[in-house]
């Protein structure tokens, strides 16, 4: 009676039953510390039709069974660290050659002499154990240890092992159907190259396009893009004479750089595959085991019992071969042996298609499944066990190499633009310490608080949808306050904020940032690392990040931090990374990298004159909107900041108007030197430079007529004051710095001096200065020179821009009437 209603055929209740198996399943073996992969097989011998005969293993499970084995690949293309695979590709190449040579051998060898096949039918059957399916690959992605280079090795020699193992496939069906002539041949070669094209060359760029122009993240359109670019490859695959997995692989190379690790799609793809296709594969796997065939025959028992030794002990010398070769760790070449002596979909294609060409009979079939069934139990065991060992080891290297809190403030105003800026949270965050995202809307206080209040979480509630959707944490943050920047900076004090991402709203200039011109007093105020965005394209879709260094940058506190937050980013989007500085601060760059292995591909471009950065940058992007430009700039007072670099965001901005920018500002140290001196009432550094000489109270309020007169205090020679004073009256007519309120800066070099000079003019009714709307009372003046290092002339502007900021210097100087009453002043 049971037997009439078995197997089920109604596909809801199939449905049903799968989905049941795939939730208990993995948590009954996980309680016996078994992989999950394995109670999914074990199920699957159940419930299958050699068993109890529940499901038959019908076109619908074959279906989802081949879905999920596409799915692993396409998961491993789409994971694989392209950078370390790219800069350790002969580990590639040295591991495929490995994994397909041995156990090719030990299946040729153990084919012919004793089951006494002829050698088209060894040939194949040793082509079986070279293949492999990255079947326990899940495993390591739900680690976190996907971009591990023993992991990159095993993927990349997977698709030269198994590509190889095709290649032995056709040429023996060509050869038995007798198709193998000249034809056949270039067919398939022809075929071969049109797929590399299409996939790897083609579809990067309608995928740009497509993610540039229709991306969203309220719709499920770039999930439903990605599966339509997965199958289509793998059916082009299958046109070109190859197993539809490698199409699958590449199209998950084809989309790596566009599909960050921490992003909404990669979530929504790697869910989709976890819950629904590959729990399917691993449960058709199970459903082809016939044990009562063990039972009946003992010459299949020991067929098996031979197949599953050769894999086992081929794959494990190839894998501990290369590792010994390629100085791996144990326990990497453990994990290398635990994903590559799994046998699936290839040994499966392979051994069918003898079947059906007459090379190979039902005992083979049997000792295959069986072989396939051991590799997967002993696959996952293996892999289990050396992921628990090597994330232990990351997380004790991570210790010293990451900080203690990394939390990320990113003030709203519009749910417009929340999107990109919670994007690059995603991209630029620490995963391994777990912390929150905090969004923040900002009322301010007066009328109608509470309306406001709501309207304000209303903006922050897609940035909340969006960070929830990618599996990332996120506390959104309503303030109530009196203006923005003391919003922020309260913000940042309760909330123990690390780093603050900002919008620009307008493209032509810096000060018109959604909160106007308060940039320089958030900068001023904070200490924390600050990005300012300007993003005009989906940033995963960028294929370079050119980093602008300016001169000294490597002495700036913080800016390691900052470094590694850049260079995260680059690694999520799996973009190449281009640095321009001069040679002193690419010297020092190189050597940091070089400390970091970082894996990632780097250029250099090495100025001679810092000012030539805009004409460099100019030659290096080319009108090209794929590249993003990352901007290390400078606080006031830092020995960075220069009027140069204070204007250069500016420039960027309006001459790559097209290209996303960043303008990043590294932390800086708690205290501040100069407070520190006022409190000891010490004489500042730079103060002592000037001398009484070169310091003028009471000028006239003609521009040119003061800069000559301070000019002439320090030289005699009229020629030359010609020549300084032109320079330094363009300077100030065209590109005046002001670096306090009402304070102005100059500086220039000259050969004429042997150190720098510094002058002071001051005139409390102001000087004529057209280019600000504020009174303009005092003008210094920097002059170094040209044999001078940089450093040198970069720490004296630092300095200066630091003294100005100090409310009492600011005071002082407009009560003096000379350079005596300053000096009485500060030192009383």
């Amino acid at each position: 009676m049971l037997s009439n209603l078995l197997p089920i055929r109604d596909p809801v209740l199939i449905f049903a039953i799968v989905m049941s198996i795939t939730l208990i399943a993995p948590l009954l073996v996980e309680k016996l510390r078994i992989p999950g992969i394995i109670g999914l097989i074990v199920a699957g011998i159940i419930i299958g039709p050699h068993t109890t005969g529940l499901l038959a293993r019908d076109q619908a499970i074959e279906l989802l069974s081949t879905t999920g084995l596409l799915y692993i690949m396409f998961l491993s293309g789409l994971e694989i660290d392209l950078n370390q695979f790219k800069k350790n590709k002969n580990h590639s190449f040295i591991y495929g050659f490995f994994t397909f040579a041995i156990p090719f051998l030990f299946g040729f060898i153990f084919s012919f002499n004793l089951l006494k096949m002829s050698i088209p039918q060894s040939i194949l059957f040793g082509s079986l154990f070279s293949s492999h399916t990255l079947l326990t690959y899940p495993i390591v992605s739900s680690a976190g240890i996907s971009k591990n280079k023993s992991v990159v090795t095993t993927i990349g020699g997977t698709i030269l092992s198994d590509s190889l193992a095709m290649l032995v496939l056709a040429i023996i069906t060509g050869t038995s159907s007798g198709k193998s002539n000249i034809l056949f041949w270039i067919k398939i070669i022809v075929l071969i190259i049109v797929l590399i094209i299409i996939v790897l060359l083609i579809v990067p760029k309608i995928s740009s396009w497509f993610f540039k122009h229709f991306s969203s993240n309220n719709s499920y359109l770039d999930f439903i893009y990605c599966i339509v670019i997965l199958f289509v490859s793998a059916f082009l695959s299958h046109l070109a004479g190859l197993e539809p997995i490698i199409g699958a692989f590449l199209a998950g190379i084809a989309l790596n750089s566009m599909i960050p690790e921490n992003s909404i799609l990669m979530n929504r793809i790697k869910f989709v595959g976890n819950s629904l296709f590959i729990p399917f594969f691993l449960i058709s796997v199970g459903m082809l085991v016939d044990l009562k065939l063990f039972i009946k025959d003992i010459k299949l028992i020991l067929i098996s019992i031979g197949m599953v030794l050769i894999i086992v002990t081929s794959k494990f010398l190839a894998s501990y071969i290369s590792g010994f070769i390629l100085k791996y760790k144990k326990e990497e070449s453990r994990l290398i042996f635990g994903l590559s002596v799994n046998q699936a979909a290839a040994t499966l294609a392979a051994v069918l298609v003898g079947y059906k060409i007459g090379l190979f009979d039902d005992k083979i079939i049997a000792g295959t499944i069986m072989m396939i069934i051991a590799s997967c139990f002993v696959g996952a065991w293996n892999t289990k066990q050396s992921v628990k060992i090597l994330s232990l080891q990351n997380e004790e290297i991570s210790k010293t190499d990451i900080y203690e809190t990394e939390r990320i403030l990113i003030p709203i105003t519009k749910s417009d633009i929340s999107k990109e800026l919670m994007n690059i949270s995603f991209l630029i965050r620490n995963k391994k310490l777990n912390e929150p995202i905090y969004p923040m809307y900002l009322v301010f206080e007066g009328k109608e608080i509470e309306e406001r209040v709501a309207m304000g979480e209303k903006i922050l509630a897609p940035a909340v949808i969006q960070a929830v959707s990618a599996n990332i944490p996120v506390v959104p943050v309503t303030r109530i306050d009196i203006n923005l920047i003391d919003g922020i900076n309260r913000a940042i004090k309760e909330l123990r904020i690390s780093t603050i991402i900002i919008n620009w709203h307008d493209k032509k200039t810096i000060q018109n940032l959604f909160f106007g011109s308060n940039i320089d007093k958030l900068l001023t105020s904070t200490r924390q690392t600050l990005l300012l965005t300007n993003i005009v394209s989906p940033i995963n879709i960028c294929k370079r990040v050119i980093i602008i260094l300016p001169p000294v940058i490597e002495r700036q506190f913080g800016i390691r931090k900052s470094l590694e937050i850049i260079l995260r980013l680059s690694n999520q989007i799996s973009a190449k990374i281009h640095f321009i500085g001069i040679n002193n601060t690419i010297n020092s760059i190189k050597k940091y990298l070089s400390e970091k292995k970082i894996n990632l591909t780097i250029s250099f471009d090495i100025l001679k004159d810092w000012k030539t950065v805009l004409n460099n940058l100019k030659k290096t992007i080319k009108n090209n909107q794929e590249d993003l430009i990352v901007l290390f700039s400078s606080r006031y007072g830092q020995i960075t900041w220069h009027p140069f670099l204070y204007k250069l965001p500016n420039k960027i901005n309006s001459m790559f108007q097209e290209n996303n920018i960043i303008s990043i500002y590294p932390e800086t140290e708690i205290a501040s030197d100069i407070e520190t001196k006022f409190e000891q009432v010490e004489m500042p550094e730079i103060i002592k430079m000037i001398k009484s000489k070169n310091a003028h109270f009471n000028l006239s309020d003609n521009i040119k007529e003061s800069i000559k007169f301070l000019i002439s205090s320090e030289i005699q020679d009229q020629k030359h004051i010609e020549k300084i004073s032109d320079e330094l009256i363009k300077i100030a007519l065209e590109e005046p710095i002001e670096i306090s309120t009402g304070i102005v800066l100059l500086h220039s070099h000259f050969d004429i001096f042997e150190e720098s000079k510094i002058f002071l003019a001051v005139n409390h009714n102001g000087f004529d200065f057209k280019n600000f709307n504020n009174t303009i009372f005092a003008i210094f003046i920097i002059i170094a020179s040209d044999s001078q290092p940089p450093e040198n002339h970069l720490y004296n502007l630092a300095s200066l821009a630091k003294l100005v900021q100090n409310e009492k210097i600011i005071n002082i100087l407009k009560k003096s009437d000379s350079y005596e009453d300053v000096i009485n002043s500060i030192l009383t």
